[in-house]
Formats: C-alpha cells, sequence, structure tokens
C-alpha cells in the first residue's frame, strides 16, 4: 500500500501531458491579458458621437 509522502512524490501526468498543460494555460492567459487591449482599441476606433458608454461590436465597426 502507498504511503502519503509515495503519492506526494509520483506525478498524476506525464511530461508530455504537463506540456500539453502548459500550453493551454499559456494560451488562455494570453487571451485573458489580451482582452483589456482590445476594449482599449474599440474605444478608440469608435465615433466621436456616440455614447460614452458605447461600444462598438464587431458588426457595427465601419471598415
Amino acid at each position: 500500500m502507498k504511503t502519503q509522502a509515495d503519492s506526494k512524490t509520483e506525478s498524476a501526468f506525464s511530461p508530455t501531458e504537463l506540456a500539453e498543460r502548459t500550453i493551454q494555460r499559456r494560451a488562455v492567459e494570453a487571451v485573458i491579458w489580451g482582452m483589456p487591449a482590445v476594449n482599449a482599441e474599440l474605444l478608440f476606433q469608435a465615433p466621436s458621437g456616440t455614447e460614452s458608454n458605447w461600444v462598438p461590436t464587431k458588426c457595427e465597426r465601419r471598415l
């Protein structure tokens, strides 16, 4: 039977699984950290005559 010390030293994930999880975690962090920059850019591109709390969506932007 395994003791608590033995279970702490063994990893539940293989090195390949850990690498995949690291890539996924970094991708999620990049999206989370990038969202404020995208929102700021949308605010800068908003027409000047609109309400102050209106943010153009992808469909409403004029190219």
